[in-house]
């Protein structure tokens, strides 16, 4: 599930990306150009949903594999609206993609 991606640290610049893989508790992302990220750095992520909303989404760096050129991070302090709309972003793709 692939959605542009805006990665927010404190003190860094923003980095905008894409999602290689998208959940309600977390995603898989491509590191951004230039990237310093470290597991358990935590970031402010914006997310683009398909209507091209934005959701902003706390998340921790949970893994970083450079020669894969990808994170994991997982989103911490979720709103229950945020949560049921990333699941229904989640269902509605695999319902086209069957």
């Amino acid at each position: 599930l692939v959605r542009p991606i805006l990665l927010l640290s404190t003190g860094g610049p923003p980095r905008g990306t894409q999602t290689l893989d998208l959940s309600a508790t977390g995603c898989r992302v491509r590191l951004p150009e230039g990237h310093s990220l470290q597991p358990g750095d935590l970031l402010e992520t914006v997310v683009t949903d398909s209507r091209g909303e934005n959701l902003r989404l706390r998340s921790e760096v949970v893994r970083v594999d450079a020669g894969r050129g990808e994170a994991a991070l997982h989103f911490v302090e979720i709103a229950d609206g945020d949560r049921d709309r990333l699941e229904r972003e989640v269902l509605a793709w695999h319902s086209r993609h069957r």
